[in-house]
């Protein structure tokens, strides 16, 4: 079994899961409430479980969507859970780090912080460690007590990763701080140019983050030395993903960047037309990354090889999450927890289910070409920056509508399995 527990999916913020997965996204269940939903899922013991914006968390059935429990926490949580050793640890906008248990959904422990909590935990022998207001927290995980706490210049949104005994964060100072993972001493801080919203991620002695500053960063884990930078169009909300030495990112500009991870040089730029503030989620030779649809590229050419959209999604999503051979994403403001899997033996097609797909190929290749014609008909006056709206909304809305028809024409003639 191959979990998703925490936010980036391990410590280190990898955004890596080595579970099977095909190009087809095929939906298994969907979980509605009436409130949004701006946590990212993760996935542990065979459960699912996620913040919202009415209070409560959640824990579902992986394999069903089905409702095991929900615990009112005090007020909206935003913060993505980590699920570690039968506990789920969530931060939450009453000021509080809540410690639940994973079967029952008991309170075990709360920790007031000074302000809301957006940072997501990380949980790595046995401590947690979280970001609040000024203060990144290091608290003790079975007794919630604080061991030390690290006061920033500004406040915090990224969400800290933990590698070689040391903790990673950046902060609204514009510095990436490095700190000892046992006492809160700095170590190092680099300094961008502007806020910082992205989560850090490690690999191979190399601290990944983008900045609103417009740039991806690399620099040197032990000394914060920049070894290099890559300036895209706009602001870097997006948190990397890495595997196989390639960094995968997305930017406000509008792309999806996969870079050689060690020297900053680009592999390939997948334009998707509107800001890509998500994270991805990389399993082995395909790249998922959420935004209208739910997007499936080829990790080494940035060619799409599937999409998913429908009404829930097309208002906005959150960062995908890939787990036991499943993949998992919250909309941000249509309150809907998708789950996608595997669809390996096709029944015969019907006519009707064939024309929509058409249909949708047909769709998606004007928006393609929408995409690459955009820039030239503008510069010739032949397009405005409205017109272009105009029409890529039409198509978007329009491929959300086939999207529907091709679920309901399949569900017309298949019975999903229980557990697939």
């Amino acid at each position: 079994m191959s979990d998703w527990p925490m936010f980036r999916h391990d410590p280190q913020h990898t955004g890596y899961s080595d579970c099977e997965m095909s190009n087809e996204l095929e939906l298994l269940w969907k979980f509605k409430i009436k409130e949004g939903m701006f946590s990212s899922p993760v996935v542990a013991e065979e459960k699912v479980f996620l913040g919202s914006d009415n209070e409560y968390i959640y824990c579902l059935r992986a394999n069903s969507g089905k409702l095991i429990w929900k615990e009112q926490i005090g007020e909206c949580a935003d913060s993505s859970p980590a699920v570690i050793n039968g506990k789920v640890y969530v931060g939450s906008h009453d000021h509080y780090v809540n410690c639940l248990d994973s079967n029952k959904g008991d309170l075990l422990w709360e920790y007031k912080t000074g302000k809301t909590v957006p940072s997501c935990p990380v949980v790595v022998n046995d401590r947690v460690y979280i970001g609040s207001d000024r203060y990144l927290y290091c608290l003790d995980a079975t007794l919630g007590r604080s061991i030390w706490k690290y006061k920033l210049g500004e406040y915090m949104w990224s969400s800290p990763a933990v590698a070689n005994n040391k903790v990673y964060v950046g902060s609204d100072d514009h510095y990436v701080h490095c700190l000892n993972v046992e006492t809160g001493i700095l170590i190092w801080k680099y300094k961008t140019e502007f806020d910082i919203f992205s989560s850090p991620a490690i690999a191979n002695n190399k601290v990944y983050i983008g900045s609103d500053d417009n740039n991806l960063y690399c620099l040197n884990a032990d000394t914060g030395d920049l070894i290099w930078k890559f300036r895209t169009g706009k602001e870097v909300y997006s948190s990397p993903a890495i595997a196989n030495n390639r960094l995968y990112i997305g930017s406000d500009d509008g792309y999806l960047y996969c870079f050689n991870a060690n020297t900053g040089d680009i592999v390939w730029a997948h334009n998707f037309g509107h800001p890509i503030s998500t994270s991805p989620a990389v399993n082995k030779d395909r790249v998922y990354i959420g935004n209208h649809f739910v997007s499936c590229l080829n990790a080494a050419t940035g060619k799409i090889a599937s999409e998913y959209g429908n009404k829930c999604l097309n208002k906005g999503c959150n960062s995908p999450i890939i787990a036991n051979n499943r993949l998992y994403v919250s909309s941000s403001y249509s309150g809907c927890l998708l789950c996608f899997y595997n669809k390996n033996n096709r029944k015969k097609m019907s006519p009707e289910l064939k024309q929509l797909l058409e249909k949708r190929e047909e769709g998606r290749k004007r928006l393609e070409d929408l995409k690459k014609q955009k820039d030239d008909l503008i510069k010739k006056g032949l397009m405005s920056e409205k017109t272009y709206e105009q029409r890529y909304n039409e198509i978007i809305d329009e491929l959300v509508d086939i999207e529907d028809k091709i679920i309901k024409e399949k569900m017309k003639n298949k019975k999903i399995k229980k557990n697939i």
